[in-house]
This record gives structure tokens, C-alpha cells and sequence, in this order.
């Protein structure tokens, strides 16, 4: 492993890891209801790419 401990100064990995976390953040905060049918969006063609196509069993609802 190239460094220690991988922190956003040392590491272009975890700077543009930071930078994705920032953006959905401020993407969650601007409209919540937009991003978790993104999210839910993003999670069915995960699952289908697995060959899953009853991904709601897979999905926890927390409403």
C-alpha cells in the first residue's frame, strides 16, 4: 500500500471520494424526494445487472 493512512491530502482516491460525498450531500439537502428516486433508480440497475429482478425484497423501506 502506497500510504498509511489514505486521507484526502495524500491520496487522489479519497479526495474525489470526498468530493462525490460532498456533491450528493448538497444534492440531498436541495431536494431529498429527487435523490431517493435516484437512489432507488441507481440500486434497480445495480440489482439487475446482477441478474436480480425482485430487488424490492433486497431494498429496506424506512417510510
Amino acid at each position: 500500500m502506497k500510504y498509511k493512512y489514505m486521507t484526502e491530502k495524500n491520496s487522489p482516491f479519497m479526495a474525489k471520494l470526498r468530493q462525490i460525498r460532498l456533491r450528493h450531500a448538497i444534492e440531498m439537502e436541495a431536494d431529498p424526494e429527487a435523490f431517493d428516486k435516484k437512489l432507488r433508480e441507481t440500486s434497480k440497475n445495480f440489482f439487475a445487472s446482477l441478474g436480480i429482478t425482485d430487488y424490492e425484497k433486497y431494498y429496506v423501506d424506512n417510510e
